[in-house]
């Protein structure tokens, strides 16, 4: 120790022997404290070192761990993956569908709905109720199982009327909605069939009489639905009238609203000249744009106008009111150009300006009286056809295709009406209608052989039917006459 450790005192603690100097005057004071400082010094290192040791030990242990991990884990999975193999299958397959969404679930639902209304309506096609009578065949056809598109049961009804008798045919297309369109269409349908059956002549003024009798009786009965919404129908009636030497038919012809009758020629062609015009806006605006007289043509407007009004079951407001609304709104579309008036003619088609119904003042009811001859025919159609298929093309195709195939022509149009939904975009409503055809006369066996005569006459003098006991064979048979053998 040097002599300046001696004169201050000095006192080696820690493990490494530091050298701490105390002043020699504190020296005894501070010996007891440097002891118990030494002591705990050593405590402290000895704790640390053991704290050090159990330090490589855990990390030992953890290396030993890292070591066995692999064999460890998948000793693990292979256990519980014989544990929870089935659990995990059903798990994975749920994971593996794909549920759809609300909107799809929706889809698929109308889908399905209409695939099977579709399916429906095709087998109640198939059951056509075929009438001859008098020279005459009727095809008639009706959705008779109901409105199939509405998505609750207890809402599909029929809202057409379809009949047909030995005094003549009606269709009437309810518009009364779900309430009481079923019970308006037989309202009007019964009305008019009796209409039919008091007419006893062929006379076409009396035709016309019994027609609007039959529509204000109906109107009478429609006031039974008063203070519900526009309550009525579209009807069409036909008769026949009287029947021409040569086989032909006068067919009488009455309607009011948009339900649409044509006559189809032998070939199976539409007769644009004999069909009829249904009571909507667009004709109107078409008859307005076609008269050139200014005094008629304000007259036809303010009929229109007034018809709109008539019609118009809006609250709150007067005749008037209603009648200037409608003139403002008529003077426009009629100022329109031909592909504006085009652009808007299935929504001004939609607007009957004439029906029989619960509200309207001035019953409008057209007739027209048709000559058919043999081998033509009738054909009268509900909306849900018309508004639906192209007229007159889907008609002609249905002809042929019927003819063709020896099928019923309504069956072979509803089958075109289903693969017109099918492709979307067009209207779902009832459906309803009916095909006459005038038959070709049969001649009985004195007028053939006159036939036979006049056609060798004219042919070949040297031809005529063989007498009997004559060489005959099956030739004979089409029309080829052999000489007389004898």
């Amino acid at each position: 120790m040097s002599q300046h450790d001696e004169q201050h005192g000095a006192e080696r603690i820690g493990p490494h022997e530091e050298t701490v100097v105390i002043r020699r005057p504190e020296l005894k004071e501070s010996r007891g404290l440097m002891t118990a400082l030494k002591d705990n010094w050593r405590s402290v290192s000895d704790a640390v070192s053991q704290r050090s040791d159990q330090f490589k030990s855990w990390l030992s242990g953890f290396r030993r761990v890292e070591e066995m991990a692999p064999n460890t884990a998948k000793k693990i999975h292979d256990e519980t993956t014989q544990i929870l193999q089935p659990t995990a299958d059903v798990v994975r397959a749920r994971k593996e569908v794909v549920f759809p969404s609300t909107e799809e679930v929706k889809t698929l639902e109308e889908t399905k709905r209409k695939e099977q209304a579709m399916k429906d309506i095709a087998e109640a096609a198939g059951i056509i109720e075929l009438q001859e009578s008098d020279g005459i065949s009727v095809e008639t056809f009706t959705d008779s199982a109901g409105y199939r598109f509405k998505k609750n049961p207890t809402e599909r009804e029929n809202q057409d009327y379809v009949a047909t008798t030995e005094h003549g045919s009606v269709i009437v297309d309810g518009m009364g909605g779900l309430a009481n369109g079923r019970e308006a269409a037989m309202v009007i349908g019964e009305e008019f069939m009796t209409g039919l059956k008091t007419i006893k002549t062929p006379d076409e003024k009396k035709f016309k009489a019994a027609m609007q009798v039959s529509g204000n009786s109906a109107q009478e009965r429609m006031k039974a639905f008063a203070g519900k919404e526009i309550t009525g129908g579209a009807m069409l009636a036909t008769k026949v009238l009287e029947t021409l030497p040569n086989g032909s038919k006068k067919v009488g012809v009455a309607w009011s609203g948009d339900v649409w009758a044509g006559v189809i020629t032998p070939d199976g062609k539409a007769d644009k000249k004999r069909e009829t015009i249904d009571h909507s806006a667009l004709n109107d605006i078409y008859e307005i744009r076609a008269e050139t007289n200014s005094t008629k043509r304000e007259a036809l407007i303010e009929r229109f106008a007034e018809t709109i009004a008539n019609n118009d079951n809006s609250p709150n407001m007067s005749f008037e009111q209603k009648k200037n609304a409608s003139l403002s709104l008529i003077k426009n579309w009629v100022s329109k150009s031909e592909d504006e008036v085009g652009k808007l003619a299935p929504k001004l088609r939609m607007m009957m300006t004439h029906s029989i119904n619960n509200q309207e003042k001035d019953l409008k009811i057209d007739t027209k009286v048709w000559t058919l001859a043999p081998g033509e025919s009738l054909i009268t159609l509900t909306d849900g056809y018309t508004d639906v298929l192209k007229l007159p093309q889907d008609i002609e195709r249905a002809i042929k295709i019927a003819q063709q195939n020896n099928r019923p022509v309504m069956q072979v149009l509803t089958e075109l009406y289903l693969e017109a939904l099918n492709k979307g975009g067009v209207k779902e409503d009832n459906i309803g209608g009916t095909f006459m055809t005038v038959e070709i006369p049969e001649l009985s066996a004195n007028e053939l052989e006159e036939e036979q005569d006049e056609w060798a006459e004219k042919t070949n003098p040297d031809f005529r039917i063989p007498t009997e006991g004559a060489f005959y064979d099956e030739h004979t048979q089409y029309g080829i006459k052999l000489p007389n053998t004898k």
